[in-house]
């Protein structure tokens, strides 16, 4: 009788993105986030978990429930950069003048001087 081999799971990365930091960030349980895109729990789940990669249709619903860009849910962890999420949040639906102006401000912060 041939021995039978256990196929051994093996360990998942960390995803790559931020949706479990931005979900709760929101303060959004994984049934109404599903809700706002459209799709079911179990699909957050497996976002989260890293089972499910990202498609870039996805990207952008996601950004859009979180409010936030595309770009962010890769590189922002809202539960560490509040600082970042909170100028952010404040800009959202600001027109572009006001946008690069708040920018152009806070550029002339970081550089030493005020503008």
């Amino acid at each position: 009788m041939a021995k039978q081999v256990r196929k051994q799971r093996l360990e998942r990365a960390r995803p790559r993105h931020y949706v479990f930091e931005w979900r709760k960030y929101r303060g959004l349980t994984q049934d109404q986030l599903a809700e706002r895109i459209d799709r079911s729990r179990g699909l957050i789940s497996q976002f989260e978990s890293g089972e499910t990669e990202l498609t870039e249709e996805m990207v952008y619903a996601l950004a859009e429930a979180f409010r936030h860009t595309p770009g962010d849910v890769f590189r922002v962890n809202p539960l560490k950069e509040g600082t970042v999420v909170d100028i952010t949040d404040a800009l959202f639906d600001e027109p572009e003048d006001v946008k690069a102006k708040a920018l152009g401000y806070v550029q002339g912060l970081v550089s030493g001087r005020r503008a």
